[in-house]
């Protein structure tokens, strides 16, 4: 698999008051290379089949409850004749096909005296264009809105400062290796404040918590829940 990535963007300050980072993004994957699967299937008996047949030596009711609890017993493997009469499972990882996403990253700090700022990022990324072969997954692991705001008291000198941001995400499908699944929407707020002493001792202390109520929620599917 392979990547080719092109950016453009400008980064700078728009009058005294406002600063600016934009970033426009493409990425276009070739050769998608996605996680194990098992390429030799299990075979199972067929419950109709089945139950006619055992309906030979018992009951109807005896032969359906029987079958419900073979359904799900596997009694083969399809193998390759290559490898002759084996039972063992044999994974590949399916190649091919092209996918290509693009997207845009906006941060800005908004200066609205010389100590309060409100500190903005946001990142949209609309739905890739994919063209891929059966079982291929989708390279592409992004929600396609993601975003922070935030205020700020930051004095140049000396004295206190706090920052209190809210970040979130929407909902998306990720698709990495085995791991398959939704990651749910979040939103949590973190704060973070301190004190210094001027700066010629370059001194102060600084506490941060995030996630500040402690709402759980998960970053990639199958990861741990996070909280403060």
């Amino acid at each position: 698999q392979y990547n080719n990535r092109l950016e453009a963007g400008y980064k700078g300050y728009l009058g005294d008051w406002l600063s600016i980072d934009l970033a426009v993004y493409g990425v276009r994957y070739e050769n998608i290379v996605t996680g194990l699967q098992v390429f030799t299937p299990n075979v199972y008996f067929d419950p109709a089949s089945l139950e006619s047949y055992l309906t030979d030596f018992m009951t109807d009711q005896e032969a359906q409850n029987l079958v419900n609890q073979m359904a799900g017993l596997p009694v083969g493997t399809v193998s390759p004749s290559e490898i002759g009469a084996s039972s063992e499972l044999i994974l590949r990882s399916p190649q091919g096909g092209t996918s290509s996403q693009w997207g845009v990253d906006l941060g800005a700090d908004i200066f609205l005296t010389n100590d309060w700022v409100v500190r903005t990022n946001y990142s949209w990324a609309p739905p890739a264009t994919n063209d891929l072969p059966p079982d291929t997954v989708n390279p592409n692991n992004l929600p396609r809105h993601r975003g922070l705001i935030g205020v700020g008291y930051r004095p140049d000198l000396e004295g206190f400062s706090g920052v209190v941001e809210v970040r979130g995400q929407t909902e998306y499908d990720m698709h990495i290796g085995g791991w398959m699944g939704q990651v749910d929407a979040y939103a949590v707020l973190d704060l973070s404040f301190g004190y210094r002493w001027g700066n010629e001792t370059k001194m102060g202390f600084f506490l941060t918590a995030t996630n500040l109520f402690d709402k759980s929620y998960v970053e990639v599917f199958g990861g741990k829940e996070l909280g403060r």
